[in-house]
């Protein structure tokens, strides 16, 4: 265990969306499946892409993960508590 699995409230798989926002802003991610690219919103409102490596997580915080543009896959958020927030 690391310390963003350590200190993470729940984890969850992503999928990505172009419409609909993440359930909660997330704390990380880390990349289960292949690499790529993740093209999201980062917690400060910008948006961005970059590219990831398979097996890795990522301490950034995201409100949505885009579904165009994104070729990462097998995406899962750590966030810090179960509390969904309002769509």
């Amino acid at each position: 265990m690391n310390a963003l699995e350590l200190s993470a409230g729940f984890a969850e798989n992503i999928a990505p969306n172009d419409g609909a926002n993440l359930p909660m802003e997330t704390m990380g991610i880390e990349v289960t499946g292949s690499a790529g690219n993740i093209h999201a919103i980062c917690g400060d409102g910008q948006e961005k892409t970059w590219a990831v490596m398979a097996g890795h997580q990522y301490a950034v915080r995201l409100i949505k993960v885009f579904s165009t543009n994104t070729t990462a896959t097998g995406l899962v958020g750590y966030y810090p508590y179960k509390k969904r927030l309002p769509p």
